[in-house]
């Protein structure tokens, strides 16, 4: 049970920690500039003494990731919908769905940038 526990969580946790203190040792060894390759540390002091502006903005992201979430189910259940009850509209705009389903999300956004004009 407690061998379990530590492949559960401690060598991934050896693991996470290795990581940043190879990145600590690399950044301050190195010749990169500061600014392309920041120490994890610095990093966490300056998210520590901007956490106030960071929250402010995460409550905006979270919001409308929210509004986001919900209008694309609603408008999925109601494609759903009209897609049962008509087969009309099912045989001319499933090609279509098709097509956005299997367009990777990320290849899909300057589109939707441009559409909505953002």
């Amino acid at each position: 049970m407690r061998s379990e526990r530590v492949k559960v969580f401690g060598i991934p946790f050896l693991v996470f920690v290795a990581t940043f203190l190879i990145w600590e040792w690399s950044a301050i060894n190195s010749d990169i500039p500061e600014f392309l390759f920041p120490r994890p540390s610095a990093v966490a002091i300056e998210l520590y003494d901007k956490l106030p502006f960071f929250l402010g903005h995460l409550a905006i992201t979270m919001k409308t990731a929210v509004i986001g979430y919900f209008i694309a189910n609603t408008l999925s259940f109601v494609t759903a919908v009209v897609f049962v009850h008509s087969k009309k509209m099912e045989l001319a705009f499933y090609p279509y769905v098709i097509g956005l389903k299997i367009a990777p999300i990320l290849a899909l956004s300057p589109f939707v940038v441009l559409l909505l004009g953002i």
